[in-house]
């Protein structure tokens, strides 16, 4: 990437992406409900399932509290992500001129604050949106989403900073 700082040949780069991933409208990118779905009912049944049985054996009280409070916490570490799968909520919402992030909290990325943006791939993770501000960076799983990993890296080469706004 140095040599096409040097070479100047990125502005022009720059532009002819920018013309091509013009973003004029708001893009909403979801979970895949085919997928993620399935995989959110086994966890609800396979904590239900092991609390039943733990519960009407003859097992000490503390096998049973401690299967209530594991169930418990699973089912709360998964609850957000059932709400948004319902609710059909965007995970990522692409704006003209921001991005907003719906994991956790809700967390707004103005385009002139973006420092860095791509779709990477780690290593038995899988695909990861990820920003890096002046002073923050934020990562977004992206490969349980409805549109692939491609897609998304497409739909972000348009907040890609300019030369001249990079610290």
């Amino acid at each position: 990437m140095n040599n096409e700082i040097d070479s100047g040949l990125l502005g022009e780069k720059q532009q002819e992406v920018r013309k091509v991933c013009k973003i004029d409208t708001t893009i909403e990118v979801r979970y895949r409900r085919k997928y993620l779905a399935p995989m959110c009912v086994a966890a609800i049944v396979i904590v239900l399932t092991m609390n039943y049985f733990l519960w009407n054996d003859n097992k000490s009280i503390y096998y049973k509290i401690a299967s209530s409070a594991f169930g418990g916490w699973i089912l709360f570490v998964i609850a957000p992500t059932i709400k948004r799968m319902i609710m059909n909520e965007p995970i990522v919402t692409l704006m003209p001129d921001k991005i907003v992030l719906n994991v956790g909290r809700r967390r707004f990325i103005h385009k002139v604050d973006i420092r860095y943006i791509d779709v990477i791939y780690e290593e038995e993770k899988g695909y990861f949106l990820e920003i890096k501000t002046e002073n923050k960076r934020y990562s977004v799983n992206v490969s349980w989403m409805d549109r692939t990993p491609d897609d998304v890296r497409d739909l972000v080469k348009f907040y890609e900073p300019i030369i001249g706004d990079q610290v």
